[in-house]
């Protein structure tokens, strides 16, 4: 065989190889994700959960005790089970104390902060009072990060211990070159090459920080915990203040390859505007400012449940949003679609009314239902702080058997 045959051999077998490194650690990842997924459901012994996703005992024990040494998992204590060692009835559960996650919710009426431990238990909560609504600049985010850190070590909780941040906000946000698209709230990092508003939270606590619009972190928490879990298509409309939505796919959110989507409200819809401009509270209280005793969502309430010209504005209002959705949903296929934001304290009429025009106009019917957590953003922003805790393991196992190799 002359030389560049045997070069080309060679390649072609450290190539294959490089291919089967690449696809076994594609799988162990995998294999983590889905393990750390069903241990939080519940405790189950390795022979449990191989039984339940059909992996060997043995795979099972290797990735649940490198878990067990890295500090996310611990033996579980619970009641009348043999405690021997290498026995099978041995069962594994989160461990909280491995750290703590850090969820900032910049939502209109719902500023808060919240810590969660490693387990998803909630230690403690706090609202935010010295951001304004508008136009937010770099010294009114850092006295937010006071305000956390002054929180925090009156806690008690050790910072070295911050996992990871997610951030829910206004706007959309290109996780690609890390800024604002476009946002009313913070309208001063908008097409940011600097990154500057991550990099202010990521100076002051020393980890990754992650920021999505809310709408879409609502969506991914009613996936989690809410009522659209068990559809393969579904779609989250949040009509409030604004107007936003999310499609959920197969148990995933879809997103553009930057990382935002959904910024529907300036859609053109018909003779009369934009789909913001005949839905969304802002422009609603807009149209009925004459009619209104106080220029804000509780005159507009209180004028809507008084009937009259309010009344029927609101109700025309269902119809379009009504119409938006029927189209939408046929377009996608969505299975259920999901309405949250403040105007479902419109009531049972305004509720109803969009319904029966969504079943009246979708093939086949698209299922409509409400929103029933009040805190969908902050469910939805933990469970993407789980994953990338669980995904920055992943990347330094990797990287300890890359060098090992």
């Amino acid at each position: 065989m002359e030389r560049t045959e045997v070069n080309a051999a060679e390649e072609k077998i450290a190539a294959g190889r490089a291919d089967k490194a690449i696809n076994l650690s594609y799988v162990r990842a995998y294999n983590v994700r889905l393990i750390m997924k069903i241990l939080y459901e519940k405790p189950l012994s390795c022979l449990e959960l191989s039984e339940k996703i059909g992996i060997s005992d043995v795979g099972i024990r290797k990735i649940v005790k490198n878990l067990q040494a890295n500090g996310m998992l611990r033996v579980a204590r619970e009641e009348n089970v043999l405690r021997k060692k290498g026995n099978q009835h041995i069962r594994y559960t989160i461990d909280p104390a491995y750290g703590f996650f850090l969820i900032i919710d910049f939502t209109h009426l719902s500023e808060a902060y919240e810590v969660f431990d490693y387990a998803g238990n909630l230690l403690f909560s706090r609202r935010i009072f010295s951001v304004p609504y508008e136009d937010v600049s770099d010294e009114d985010l850092l006295r937010v990060i006071g305000e956390i850190k002054r929180a925090l070590n009156d806690w008690g909780v050790d910072c070295g211990k911050l996992l990871n941040i997610q951030i829910c906000v206004p706007g959309q946000v290109d996780e690609k070159m890390r800024c604002f698209i476009v946002s009313q709230r913070f309208r001063k990092y908008e097409n940011d090459g600097e990154g500057r508003f991550f990099r202010l939270f990521e100076k002051a606590f020393g980890v990754s920080v992650a920021a999505k619009n809310n709408v879409a972190y609502m969506a991914l928490g009613e996936l989690e915990k809410g009522s659209i879990g068990g559809y393969g298509s579904a779609v989250y409309f949040f009509v409030g203040y604004g107007i936003a939505a999310s499609v959920l796919y197969k148990g995933k959110l879809v997103e553009g390859w930057r990382g935002y989507a959904g910024e529907i409200g300036g859609s053109k819809f018909g003779n009369d505007g934009t789909f913001s401009l005949n839905c969304s509270i802002n422009r609603l209280k807009d149209k009925c400012a004459p009619y209104l005793e106080t220029p804000d969502f509780a005159g507009l309430l209180k004028a809507y449940r008084a009937g009259g010209p309010v009344r029927e504005i609101v109700l025309k209002s269902a119809d379009v949003l009504g119409a938006f959705i029927s189209m939408f949903s046929n377009f996608i296929g969505a299975e259920v679609a999901m309405i949250g934001g403040e105007s479902l304290e419109y009531g049972e009429e305004y509720f109803g009314r969009v319904k029966n025009y969504v079943y009246s106009h979708t093939i086949p019917k698209t299922r409509v239902i409400v929103s029933a957590l009040k805190n969908a953003a902050v469910l939805g922003a933990l469970e993407e702080a789980k994953k990338r805790t669980i995904a920055d393991y992943n990347e330094r196992r990797s990287a300890e058997m890359c060098g090992g190799e």
